[in-house]
């Protein structure tokens, strides 16, 4: 039986390059899948797409049970599910002005979307706390840590997200005293069984 979740919640995974987002990813896919709630995922790299891309992230996406992956590179994108590929193609004129609201747009019929290293825009490039919603609304910043134990080893100060994945104790405690949600890294049914909940 499909778990009902408000369409589309957007999880925008964020960390220092090898700290698990693709992973995390991975696993919170998988666990989606076994709910029957449908999923896709971005990913957006500095790194032109590989074609095929076979073993590469978006197919691994895919693999767990994406319905549809989108990879983005700062010119071109390839965009995949298990049965057809767009090849590479060139961005749209316009899209790399505002990367995040296009990523979006080519997204169709999923109830959770996955982001790796797309980071929702701010609303102010001094306060960069307080960012704008990447989708109207139901946008939530997970940040991996890695093999990081103190918050100061973080990409991101503990403020500006929503949810960390560590598997440190102390890191995980530091998150509850700034009031955010922790889980570990192998803690993908949690994870889900949480946003369903606020989702609801």
């Amino acid at each position: 039986m499909k778990t009902s979740v408000i369409k589309p919640a957007v999880i925008a995974v964020l960390g220092w390059s090898g700290t698990g987002k693709t992973t995390f990813i991975e696993r919170a896919i998988a666990e989606c899948t076994k709910r029957g709630i449908e999923t896709a995922a971005i990913k957006k790299s500095r790194h032109e797409p590989a074609y095929p891309s076979a073993g590469k992230d978006s197919s691994r996406y895919l693999k767990a049970g994406a319905r549809q992956s989108l990879f983005i590179s700062e010119k071109t994108y390839i965009q995949e599910t298990n049965a057809s590929s767009s090849g590479i193609q060139p961005l749209p004129p316009g899209a790399a002005e505002n990367i995040e609201r296009w990523a979006l747009s080519q997204i169709r019929g999923a109830d959770i979307i996955f982001c790796e290293g797309l980071q929702p825009e701010t609303q102010s490039s001094a306060d960069p706390g307080r960012r704008a919603d990447l989708t109207p609304k139901h946008t939530l910043v997970v940040l991996t840590a890695g093999t990081a134990r103190t918050e100061s080893e973080l990409k991101f100060p503990l403020r500006d997200v929503d949810i960390l994945i560590t598997d440190s104790p102390e890191l995980a405690q530091t998150a509850a005293e700034c009031e955010k949600k922790a889980f570990s890294p192998d803690a993908a049914a949690s994870f889900i069984e949480y946003i369903i909940g606020i989702e609801d």
